[in-house]
C-alpha cells in the first residue's frame, strides 16, 4: 500500500515535459538576454543557447533583438573557413531583422573582401561600431562612400593603422551621421575636419597625432562636448593662434594624460561648466593654475596623478597648490598620487599637501570637501604631525569635542560675568563681550568634515610603521562615523 502511495505521489508532481520546455517565452529571451556581453566571442552568444532544443530554438531566433551584437574578434583562417563565417553573419544578420545593431570588429590579418562588403551592406543599421581596420579595409570603404548613411549611428570607435602623412585617415563619409554623439579616435591621424563634431557629446582622443593648429580647429568646433578624454595626444608644431582660448561651453568632465607638448593645450581650454577634472602623467601646476584662472569652473571633483612637483622649491609649489584650492571652492573630491621617489626630499612632498589641506577658518581652503584620497604616499619621519593636523580639522569628532568645550568656555565665561562680587564692572563687561564674540564667531566650517578618506602607502610601509600607538588610538577615535580606507605598500 505504501509502494503504491508514493507511486501515486510522484506522479502525480513529476512533470509531462522537461522544465526547459516550460519556461514562458517572454522569460526565456529575459533570461538570455540578460546573458548578453557584447564582447563575448561571436561563437558564444545567442548561438549555443539554440541548441538546447527546439523550443528554445525557435523562441530566440524569432526574436530579432537577441542577434543585435555582433563581436568578430576574427583569427587567421584556412579558406575553406571564409564561407562558413560569411554564411554564419549572413544568417544573422537576417535574423535581426531591422533592428539596429552593435558591431565590433578586429582582424588580425584584414577581412576578407566579402565578409566586410557584407557589413558595409548594412551600416545603415549600425548603431554603435568599433572598427579596427586595416588601410586595406578603409580604402574598401572609402569606396563605398556615396552610398553612405548612417542614420542610426550613435557611437562610433574608430582604430586604425599608424598614420602616416601619405594617408590620412578620411572621415567625411560620417558627415550622413545626425544621431553620431559618441566618438573614440585610436591611432589616427587628425588632419581632416570633415566631420560632425559640432554633433558630439563625448571625444575620446588615444594616441592621435596632430598639429596643435588642427586640434583647435577641431575642438573649435565641439561646442556641444560634454565630455572630453586625452589620452594622450601626440602634437606637434606650435599653436596657429598663440592667445585663443578653445571655448568648450558644456564640457562637464576632462580626462586628460598631459604629455610633453608644445602650446600647452592645458591653458587654452575654457572650460566653465567643468565638474570632474582628472590629469595624469604628470600636469605642472602652473599649467593647472592658468587652466582655473581662464575658466573658474565649478569644480566638484579632481584628480591629480603624478603632478610635476620641484623638491627645491617646496614653499613656491606649495602656494601655487593652495592658490589652485583656493580657485575652486566648490571642490567635494581630491585625489592625487605622488610620483615614485627620485630624491630623499621628495618625502616632503606630502608634508607639503597635509599643510596645505588643514583646515583653517582665517584661511577656510576646500570647505566643502567630503572625500579625500592620498595614493602611494611617502611618508618621512616628521609626517604624521601634519597628518594628525589635517585630519583634526576635518573631522566631526573634533568638532563635536571643540564645540562642547566651547560650550563649557561660554558657560563659564557667563558665571563670571554674573558674579560680580568676584569682578568689578569692567571686568564684567569685557566678559560678556566675550561670551557674546564667541557665540556669533563661525569657528568651524559645516562642511569642512571628512565623510571618505583614503590613504595607501608607498612600499613596504603602513599605519603601523607610520604612526605611534597613541596616535593610531587619536585616528580610530577620530575617524568614527568616517569610511577610512588604508593599504599597506606592496
Amino acid at each position: 500500500m505504501n509502494s503504491d502511495q508514493n507511486t501515486l505521489s510522484t506522479a502525480a508532481v513529476a512533470p509531462s515535459q522537461p522544465i526547459a520546455t516550460r519556461i514562458p517565452a517572454e522569460i526565456l529571451i529575459q533570461i538570455i538576454d540578460q546573458l548578453q556581453n557584447r564582447y563575448s566571442p561571436w561563437t558564444e552568444y545567442p548561438w549555443p543557447y539554440t541548441y538546447v532544443c527546439r523550443y528554445w530554438r525557435e523562441v530566440l531566433i524569432a526574436e530579432p533583438h537577441l542577434w543585435t551584437t555582433i563581436n568578430l574578434d576574427v583569427q587567421p583562417s584556412p579558406q575553406e573557413q571564409e564561407g562558413h563565417l560569411f554564411e554564419r553573419l549572413a544568417l544573422q544578420l537576417e535574423r535581426t531583422g531591422s533592428q539596429p545593431f552593435f558591431l565590433s570588429t578586429h582582424a588580425q590579418d584584414g577581412f576578407d573582401p566579402k565578409v566586410f562588403e557584407l557589413l558595409v551592406s548594412h551600416h545603415n543599421r549600425w548603431k554603435e561600431a568599433e572598427l579596427d581596420l586595416f588601410a586595406s579595409d578603409m580604402t574598401q570603404l572609402l569606396c563605398l562612400r556615396e552610398s553612405w548613411s548612417f542614420d542610426r549611428l550613435f557611437r562610433l570607435e574608430l582604430r586604425t593603422d599608424p598614420p602616416s602623412d601619405e594617408a590620412p585617415l578620411n572621415l567625411d563619409m560620417f558627415m550622413q551621421a545626425p544621431q553620431l554623439q559618441v566618438l573614440h579616435l585610436m591611432l589616427a591621424n587628425l588632419s581632416a575636419f570633415n566631420f560632425p563634431w559640432s554633433r558630439l557629446t563625448s571625444l575620446t582622443l588615444t594616441h592621435v597625432y596632430a598639429e596643435l593648429g588642427h586640434v583647435q580647429q577641431v575642438f573649435g568646433q565641439c561646442t556641444s562636448l560634454v565630455d572630453l578624454e586625452l589620452a594622450p595626444l601626440n602634437i606637434d608644431g606650435q599653436a596657429a593662434y598663440p592667445d585663443m582660448t578653445i571655448s568648450l561651453p558644456h564640457l562637464d568632465a576632462l580626462t586628460y594624460e598631459v604629455s610633453d607638448e608644445p602650446g600647452n593645450l592645458l591653458q587654452l581650454l575654457h572650460m566653465p561648466a567643468l565638474e570632474l577634472l582628472t590629469l595624469t602623467a604628470g600636469a605642472p601646476l602652473e599649467q593647472i593654475q592658468s587652466c582655473f584662472l581662464l575658466s573658474n569652473p565649478p569644480l566638484t571633483t579632481l584628480q591629480l596623478s603624478m603632478i610635476v612637483w620641484r623638491p627645491y622649491q617646496p614653499e613656491q609649489d606649495a602656494a601655487t597648490l593652495k592658490d589652485i584650492l583656493r580657485m575652486v571652492p566648490t571642490l567635494e573630491y581630491l585625489g592625487m598620487t605622488t610620483p615614485p621617489l627620485s630624491t630623499p626630499g621628495d618625502r616632503t612632498l606630502l608634508n607639503i599637501v597635509l599643510s596645505v589641506l588643514e583646515y583653517n577658518d582665517s584661511d577656510p581652503l576646500c570647505p566643502n570637501l567630503g572625500g579625500l584620497a592620498l595614493h602611494f604616499m611617502s611618508f618621512s619621519d616628521a609626517t604624521s604631525e601634519p597628518f594628525m593636523r589635517m585630519l583634526t580639522s576635518r573631522s566631526i569628532v573634533a568638532r563635536e569635542e571643540y564645540t562642547a568645550a566651547l560650550q563649557s568656555t561660554l558657560e563659564e565665561l557667563k558665571r563670571s560675568a554674573q558674579d560680580t562680587t568676584n569682578c568689578n564692572a569692567e571686568e564684567a563687561r569685557a566678559a560678556l563681550r566675550r561670551v557674546n564674540e564667541l557665540r556669533t564667531r563661525n569657528f568651524w566650517g559645516l562642511k569642512a568634515t571628512l565623510t571618505n578618506l583614503t590613504v595607501s602607502f608607498e612600499e613596504e610601509r603602513s599605519m603601523e610603521n607610520c604612526f605611534s600607538k597613541e596616535q593610531l588610538d587619536r585616528i580610530k577615535v577620530l575617524t568614527i562615523g568616517m569610511n577610512l580606507y588604508t593599504s599597506a605598500g606592496e
